[in-house]
């Protein structure tokens, strides 16, 4: 059972007791992300969340790393459009020690100027690493080709010209705005005793308020275009974008099952038909993404560059077939079947389980049980997931393309004009 407890202040702290486990999963999660930026504070939360582990007044980053090692805890963080996350499972005799751990790097973090330095050069480098990784900017190439100077079409990590201009005192504004009270939720999941129940509320429920800024959650609208790079690579790498459905949408199971039939899995007819029937490519999938205001779908390949235009008129052709509903019940039962095993295997641990319940309080201030889900997903329908793919098919994707020799493929060529073309700089 789900608890949720709000503190005064309007912090959350949602519970979840595990039977039969020793370990505990301990998230802070913020309603804050790359989302909440302006285009001069452009990875702002990122830095921030990085900051957060360079030292706090009572203890140096050396001596946060060596906790979670002596301890044998799981620890990571990250941030994403919506949200920044601090989390880490560890054994149950551990979590009290690691809740104060988390409110002293929280509350106490130094934003020293020596270390804002030395993390924007990391970061500059974990930039440079990305845009050395064909696979990985290709996808922040597609977001910028599909909600142009929306805040979802900036890059998490930011740009080297924004970073390169950050200081200590705009990443304190930036975080004394944004890392306020009501948007912090706390989740806790596993071998959860009423004693870190109420260190934890100890540790958090007095805090006081902050300058609380606008939500900056505006709906975003998807806007196709195209983004090109030149670059001597092996192969080429193509995504294909289209808008879908937000989370609170009456079909947003519907579209969840469909991403899993058209790309989502080894059965699904993208892998079949671009991998297994033509060998054109290695890596083909499909992916989607649902935030409060909105969705969105992307389509991944790599291929020989010589066969990109192939590439893309067999997804054109599978699109086409699949738009004139040669969808078969089966399929939908085998997939509906895949994704209720996923969903039940992954909730086996405290981890999952505590991300699960922060995101519910998040998004919906309630928390649906197991059987609600799924319950969810045996509703659909044949006819729900032929209608959702239709919606996608019928929208003139966003594209972005890496590839080395400098000739589009004539199937990206239709509406030239939102082509944005440069070299690989």
């Amino acid at each position: 059972m789900v608890e949720t407890k709000h503190f005064l202040n309007g912090t959350r702290l949602v519970s979840e007791q595990i039977p039969h486990v020793r370990s505990v999963s301990i998230g802070l999660w913020i309603d804050a992300g790359s989302r909440q930026e302006r285009e001069e504070e452009n990875g702002m939360a990122h830095f921030i969340e990085h900051m957060l582990f360079k030292g706090t007044s009572g203890r140096s980053a050396a001596d946060i790393a060596g906790y979670f090692d002596r301890i044998g805890g799981e620890m990571e963080a990250f941030t994403a459009k919506d949200t920044t996350c601090l989390q880490a499972t560890v054994l149950d005799e551990h979590a009290e020690q690691t809740a104060g751990v988390f409110a002293d790097m929280f509350f106490h973090s130094r934003f020293d100027p020596e270390d804002v330095e030395k993390e924007r050069n990391v970061i500059l480098e974990e930039i440079s690493m990305v845009e050395d990784t064909p696979d990985d900017i290709i996808h922040d190439m597609l977001w910028k080709a599909s909600y142009g100077s929306h805040p979802l079409a900036r890059p998490i990590l930011g740009t080297k010209p924004v970073l390169n201009e950050v200081t200590r005192e705009r990443l304190l504004d930036f975080f004394h705005t944004h890392y306020t009270p009501e948007r912090v939720v706390i989740s806790v999941a596993g071998n959860v005793s009423r004693e870190l129940l109420a260190c934890i509320e100890r540790l958090f429920a007095g805090w006081g308020h902050g300058r609380r800024a606008e939500s900056r959650k505006e709906n975003a609208v998807f806007v196709p275009g195209k983004e090109v790079k030149n670059r001597e690579t092996e192969q080429a790498h193509l995504c294909l974008g289209f808008p879908g459905v937000s989370r609170f949408h009456d079909q947003y199971f519907a579209e969840v099952l469909w991403n899993n039939l058209l790309g989502g899995s080894m059965s699904s007819r993208l892998f079949q038909e671009v991998r297994e029937d033509r060998g054109l490519a290695y890596s083909i999938f499909s992916s989607f993404e649902a935030f409060e205001h909105t969705g969105f779908h992307t389509i991944y390949s790599a291929a020989a560059p010589e066969r990109v235009e192939e590439l893309l008129g067999t997804i054109e052709g599978l699109f086409e077939r699949l738009s004139a509903g040669n969808i078969k019940e089966v399929e939908i039962e085998n997939h509906r079947s895949q994704l209720k095993s996923a969903f039940v295997l992954g909730l086996e641990s405290s981890a999952a389980r505590m991300a699960r319940n922060a995101r519910n309080e998040m998004l919906f201030g309630r928390h649906p049980g197991i059987d609600e889900t799924l319950d969810r997903l045996e509703s659909v329908q044949l006819g729900h997931v032929e209608e959702r793919g239709r919606a996608m098919m019928q929208t003139p994707p966003s594209a972005s393309l890496i590839q080395p020799d400098g000739r589009l493929p004539g199937l990206l060529k239709k509406n030239s004009s939102n082509f944005s073309v440069s070299s690989g700089e």
